[in-house]
Parts: C-alpha cells; sequence; structure tokens
C-alpha cells in the first residue's frame, strides 16, 4: 500500500528517521512503515471524532457510506477537525513510547 496522503508521509518520514531498519528487507521495511502509518492515523481518528463530537462523528459516518477517496477524506478532517494534527502528534509519540512502556 503507497501512502495516500500528505500526513502518511510524514509520519512514514519521522517512522524511518526513528527506527534503524537496516536489518530488514525493502519488502519488510514497507509493510512495517504501512502497518505502523495505519495503527497511528486509525487512533488519531478515533480520537480526534469522539473529542469533536456526534454531530461531526455523523458527517464523518456519511462520508465513510460514500466510499471516498483519501484526499476527501483528508479534507473533511482539516475542515471538520482542526486540532488533528495535535492528536496525531500525540498518539506518534504514545507509539514511540511502547518499547519503553513494555520494559
Amino acid at each position: 500500500m503507497e501512502p495516500n496522503t500528505q500526513t502518511d508521509l510524514n509520519i512514514r518520514e519521522a517512522l524511518e528517521s526513528f527506527y534503524d531498519f537496516s536489518d530488514y528487507s525493502s519488502e519488510d521495511k514497507e509493510r512495517l512503515l504501512d502497518e505502523s502509518t495505519d495503527m497511528i492515523m486509525e487512533a488519531s481518528l478515533i480520537r480526534s471524532l469522539d473529542r469533536a463530537g456526534e454531530a461531526t462523528q455523523e458527517k464523518f459516518d456519511a462520508l465513510m457510506e460514500t466510499d471516498p477517496d483519501a484526499d476527501t477524506v483528508a479534507k473533511f478532517i482539516e475542515e471538520n477537525i482542526p486540532f488533528f494534527g495535535e492528536v496525531l502528534q500525540e498518539e506518534f509519540t504514545i507509539f514511540q513510547n511502547i518499547d519503553k512502556e513494555a520494559e
């Protein structure tokens, strides 16, 4: 799966700079980057929608029923969830600290 939004690209770049992928094949690296990006984005979206309230959640549900492309979803987030970037940064920090919490 190729990254399809600027946000995905920024997360992937941050992940690549934070983790050492030198022991991974290019396929494994891409898979891990895709999965990690998806997890961070999903957690951010869930938290953001919860914080945004029921009206925004209903608008998002209606949008998702139309099977929108990534750009349409990104535009919805930009217009309806102005604090998404803040939540995304928090989720990225949580992701970075997962290993530390397991110790």
